[in-house]
This record gives C-alpha cells, structure tokens and sequence, in this order.
C-alpha cells in the first residue's frame, strides 16, 4: 500500500483503478480504502476504483475498463506479463511468498547443474522474486564452498514494476520495448532504463556471460537480463517456482529445444527435462496450423485493446490472409467462449491477437481451432516451415505471406481442395459438382437465404427506399385497428 500510493502521490494522479485477480478480489475494499486513505495523509485526494472482472485475462492491464472511469492509472495486482501498453499507464504490485532459501540452495548445489561449463539462466516466479539476491548469493557461496562454482550462472529478474503507454514499431507490427515509469528511474552508461525507484531488488546478481558470446539485455516473459543470446551456444534453464505458472509455459514452449530443470518450492523436488505436457502442445500446435492451411475463412479474434501493437498484427494478419486467397472477419468480443464462437460457423479457424501469456492454447472445447498470430504467419505463407526452436506466442515480426499465382487446371484443383471441396460426379450428366465437406461450407456455398436486399435468380438488384413509419401501440390491439373485433 505504501509504495502504490507514493507512485499515485509523486504523479498527483486523482483518478485510479485498482485491478485484483478473482483469488484477491476478497482484500480488494480493504486495499482500495487503504490506498485511499495514506493519499490523504498525504494531502493528496484519490478516488480507487475496483476492477473485479477482468476484459479478457488478468495477466495483462484491464485497459478498456480503466478507461471506461476516464483513470490515470491502473494499479495491477498479482501475476502479470508485463507487455508494453499502448494507452495508460500502470503500477505493478507482485504476489510474495517465501522460499526455503536453504532447501532450495541445497538442492541447486547438490545436482549436476553444479558441474555444467555452459551458461545457465535461473527462474524465479514472480512471488518468489523479493528472494532473488538472497537466494542467488547462498547457491554461489555452496558451489564455492564445494569447489564447483560455474562461472555463467545468470539470475534474470523484473526490475521496473511501473511501465508507461509505448509507440508502436515503424511497421506497426511488433511489440515496443518496455521502459520505466518513473522520471527517477536509473539508467545504466548505455542510457537503457533499467530499475525504477519502486522496485524492491536493489541488487544485481547476474553473472558475466563469456567473453566470447553476444552479450545484450535479453527479455522473455516480463524477465530481463544480460548474458548470452540463444543461438551463440547451448543454455540450461532454471525454474523455481509452480509448475503451472503462465510465465513458464511461455519459456517452455519458446525454448523447447534446450535443456530444462525445474523445481516445485512445495515439495523442493528438482525434476530434469521438457514436461511431456508441452511436447504433446507443441504437436497439437503443429496440426492446428497445418489446418488453418486448408481454412478458406479465417476470423481474426481480438482479444486485446492494451497490448501495444495489436492494431498492427491485425492488419498484418488480414493482408496475409488476403494473398493467401482466404478471406478474414474480424471480432472483438471480450473473453472468448465456446458459447460465443459457435455463432459464427462459417469460420473454420480463428486467429487470437492477445497477450502472450493469454493464449487460448487448449482449444478441444470450441468448434474451430484457435491458433496464435505466429501460427498463422506460418500457415499463410506456402513456403513457410514448422521450426519449434523458432516457436513464439507474441506478436514478433513475421513476415507477410506471399501468395503464388497458379492458373493451370490442376492448381485450381488443388485450390477447391484447399477451399475444404471435393469434386463429385453428377449421375446425368457424368460432370462433376462441388460438395460442400464441412458444415461451415454448406452454410456458405448451399445456404438459400441471402438477406432482405438480395435480389432472386435473374432479378436487378433492389432500389433502395426510404423508411416508412409502422405500426405502434401493443399486438393486443394496435392503434388503427378496430376495436370491436
């Protein structure tokens, strides 16, 4: 509460909106009234608003409803991904919970990860961060002690808790990087803000990578650090903290091809290798594209109104489907359901434009497949490849899809094939017809009703006429209608 108020006080921001997950929603009053009340100690009036369901996830800055009380900022609390935002800004205040920073160390020192010459990045959940120093200085003085201390050992961390509305990219398609809020944030020699003056790790305990590696600030899931790129050489990776954490599905699906540890801090059990959870996702993710090969139309789901550059993917996914001969509805629609999909059968695959850690990766329950922008990327393109150690669930800087020209008979076979048609012989005539294969190509290609200005076989379309006043009064008994009747 202290620190969330000065942010408010030292900004004189009046109007704030307090965002809670539903597992917090039950301190929320308490918070807000809290908040409310060191502002005014403070001389400083602030009116709290509570945002208590989220508009699409509650990992990313609830943009939409903050703007809907014409706020300041928003105060997020609990888990978050940390995008960069595109209209307000927002203060972040992290889950805590503590570690066993013996047990934890105990078992880091112990393993094999104590005898690897390659570099190794060390996860820490985004409650167990506040124990970031104090953790990475026990493991270093054990592995010293035990003479194994490796010399590439990097501890990547969320230094700026506040993050400010951001450009988009020159093409209008990627993520802008994220900076610090704060006019008091420190910048490192390079001009690079790097910890604003909320953050509670004064301490910097990231290793030296190798001189001979590509040395820069890396970011991946909210975390920064500086150490060695993923090409220039193998690198272990390191996670503490619950095995369902959106932030680690994230890593695990975009660095599949590594090698992997991870350790649960409820039972301190450190289990070596890929989940086979994430293998089976990352086929089932393989076949949902090469399904969106074959769709011929395409909804483009918006499931975003905060993540800077959504506007640019989308525009990017409709001009790719476009070359592509597929051709594209746009939705928005809040928290996609079931339910709410179903009404559009004609679309075979949607395309969800949304924060990274707010995919829809686990699609089974809805009629068409959801797929990700980088999957459609790949399925509108016909001489893209399927590579995981390329895997990304941003929106990221694909490139469009380029369309080739076929005008030969068999390639227009191949384009009702790909349309979801088959060609059947008709028994009179011996020619053939195309049959609908799925019901949203019936509704599309057999469907009689066309909508009240559409003219019948042969006929000029309808002349436009202008609106006439109806009837009023209720169906008992309209008003010029008799009443005797």
């Amino acid at each position: 509460v202290p620190e969330t108020a000065e942010y408010l006080v030292a900004r004189k921001y009046t109007r704030a909106t307090l965002q809670f997950p539903d597992h917090l929603l039950s301190e929320a009053a308490k918070v807000a009234v809290s908040v409310q009340e060191y502002c005014a100690s403070r001389d400083h009036e602030v009116q709290a608003y509570i945002l208590a369901d989220t508009t699409y996830n509650s990992l990313s800055v609830d943009e939409v409803a903050a703007a809907h009380v014409d706020a300041d900022c928003v105060v997020h609390y609990g888990r978050a991904s940390m995008t960069a935002l595109s209209r307000i800004p927002a203060f972040f205040v992290f889950p805590t919970q503590d570690l066993d920073v013996d047990a934890v160390a105990s078992n880091l020192s112990s393993s094999t990860l104590s005898s690897l010459d390659t570099p190794v990045l060390c996860f820490l959940d985004q409650p167990h961060l506040h124990q970031r120093a104090e953790l990475a200085a026990e493991v270093a003085r054990r592995m010293e002690a035990a003479g194994s201390l490796s010399p590439h050992w990097t501890w990547p961390d969320v230094p700026i808790r506040q993050l400010e509305p951001e450009a988009l990219t020159a093409s209008g398609a990627g993520l802008a990087s994220c900076r610090a809020g704060d006019e008091h944030a420190q910048t490192d020699s390079a001009g690079d803000a790097t910890r604003g003056t909320c953050c509670a790790h004064q301490g910097d305990c990231s290793a030296t990578a190798p001189a001979d590696s590509s040395v820069g600030e890396l970011r991946a899931a909210g975390y920064r650090w500086s150490g060695t790129e993923m090409g220039a050489g193998p690198v272990t990776y390191i996670w503490i903290g619950a095995p369902d954490a959106p932030a680690l599905q994230l890593l695990q699906l975009t660095r599949s091809t590594l090698p992997w540890w991870t350790l649960d801090p409820t039972t301190y059990t450190l289990e070596e290798g890929l989940p086979v959870g994430v293998r089976r996702l990352l086929r089932r993710r393989y076949a949902l594209m090469e399904r969106a090969r074959d769709a011929s139309i395409v909804g483009v789901l918006v499931g975003t109104l905060g993540v800077a550059g959504y506007l640019g993917a989308v525009e990017q996914l409709c001009n790719a489907a476009e070359a592509a001969g597929k051709k594209t509805y746009t939705l928005l629609m809040g928290k996609p359901s079931p339910a709410k999909l179903a009404n559009f059968p004609e679309i075979e695959v949607f395309v969800l434009v949304a924060d990274p850690q707010g995919q829809i990766l686990d699609c089974k329950e809805y009629l068409a497949p959801i797929i990700t922008h980088h999957e459609a990327m790949l399925a509108f393109s016909p001489d893209s490849e399927w590579d995981e150690s390329l895997y990304r669930l941003d929106f990221g800087t694909d490139g469009p899809a380029q369309a080739s020209e076929e005008t030969d008979a068999t390639s227009e076979l191949a384009l009702r094939a790909a349309k979801g048609l088959r060609l059947t012989p008709v028994a009179t005539t011996g020619a053939h017809a195309l049959t609908p294969a799925s019901a949203a190509d019936y509704l599309v290609h057999k469907r009689s009703w066309r909508g009240v200005e559409a003219p019948l076989a042969g006929a000029a379309p309808a002349v436009p006429r202008a609106a006439v006043e109806g009837r009023s009064g209720r169906a008992a008994g309209y008003q010029g209608e008799p009443s005797n009747l």
